[in-house]
Parts: structure tokens; sequence; C-alpha cells
């Protein structure tokens, strides 16, 4: 019939093209690179990232690699299960239900953008204030900047552009203690938000209330699962 595509059709592909051009493999040289970059500085990193499978030409996962002071890789965590139109780009998490490693000042987890709203997920893994104050932890939410290079790739139509637009006020996102912000959030720019947490405030605030510990009886609902053991 001749012409271009619609809208709908087009930028898709293409976009999911360069997506997965630049997905990352693990291990490969970027993970290395991230390793390096760890020791060298002497910290602890959560990094998320698109992953493809090597030598294949379409599966990606939405993943979390955590790295130590020392530059290896200690755990990796893909989504459990995407979210919306991630389904059509991203496949369901291979990795298990582990989602956490322990440091050397405790225990460091993380989970994925709508996973943080799994309840199941939640005793790993929080974000929020209102979880902060739930499982008394500490919170960071990273979340990526909306440049005016995704609103023109992405921006099909004057909503979408607007959608885009006030999402770019939205990129910030404070570090949470228990019911306080301890630093942050930044707005509409790239940075790094530093604070200083005491991790014994922690033991305290759990006196009462320990959500992931002693203060939950997780066995009264083993009968629930009954059905997947057999």
């Amino acid at each position: 019939m001749g012409g271009s595509p619609p809208l709908s059709a087009e930028p898709a592909p293409s976009l999911f093209l360069e997506l997965f051009r630049e997905a990352v493999e693990v291990p490969g040289p970027e993970t290395e690179a991230i390793g390096a970059a760890c020791r060298e500085a002497d910290v602890m990193a959560v990094v998320g990232i698109n992953e493809r499978r090597p030598n294949t030409t379409g599966t990606l996962y939405n993943t979390q690699l955590f790295f130590g002071r020392d530059g290896a890789l200690l755990h990796k965590h893909q989504k459990y299960v995407p979210t919306v139109g991630e389904r059509i780009v991203h496949a369901p998490g291979q990795t298990g239900s582990k989602a956490s490693v322990v440091a050397d000042f405790g225990t460091l987890s993380g989970l994925i953008c709508g996973e943080n709203g799994n309840p199941r997920a939640g005793a790993v893994s929080t974000y929020s204030r209102s979880l902060a104050s739930a499982l008394m932890c500490f919170v960071i939410n990273s979340v990526a900047v909306v440049g005016q290079d995704v609103i023109e790739k992405y921006g099909a139509d004057r909503a979408i552009v607007d959608f885009l637009q006030a999402e770019k006020k939205n990129a910030g996102q404070p570090l949470w203690a228990p019911g306080v912000v301890l630093a942050g959030p930044l707005e509409e720019e790239e940075g790094i938000v530093y604070a200083e947490v005491d991790t014994e405030g922690l033991v305290k605030l759990k006196y009462g209330l320990d959500y992931a510990g002693h203060y939950n009886r997780p066995e009264i609902f083993a009968h629930h699962f009954e059905r997947f053991l057999k």
C-alpha cells in the first residue's frame, strides 16, 4: 500500500533495537568496568541495567547488579514480573526470590520499580516513606532523569510530551529514614545524594515493631502455599 507506517508501529521497534544494542551481558566488559570503579572508590553499588542473554537476539531482563567494595559481583536480581508495557520487551526474572546481600554495615537489598509494591517481596526490600517506617529501614530511591533527548524520542504527540515534561519534576527522590527525609530530593538534574546514617538507631525502632522479623508470623500463612508444594 505504500506510505509511512503509523506512529504506533515504527517508533517502538526502532527504540527496542536501540535498547537491545545497548543492553548489557553479565558478566561482560561493562560489569568489569563497574567493578573496577567500585574497587577504586572503595564503595558498594547497586546498579540497574537492561540485561540481555549472551549470544541471543531478543530476550531482555530488567536487572539489578550488586557490587562489593572489592569490585566483585555479589548478586544479580532480575525483576520478578515486568510491569505493564515492559512485558513486551522484558522477560520475567529467572534469578529467584533473593534480592539482598550481607555487607560490612548490615543487609543491603533492592527491588525494581513496581515490584517494590509487592507485599510478599516487601520482607526483603522496600522503598517509599510508608515502607521505610513499616520495616524500620533506610531507603534510597534511585530514579532516572527524564532529559529532553528522551522527550524527543518518545513524544509522539502533545499528550505524551506534556506527560514527560511533568515527569521531569518527579525525577529526584529523597533518601528516607523511618518517617524522616535524610537528604534530597534532587529536582530535574543528575547528581548524588549523601547522608550519614546510624544503623543502631534502627535496632531501637525495632524494639516495638519489627515486621521483617519478630513482629511477624509467616508460618500462619503457610497453608496458602501448600498446593504449590504438592
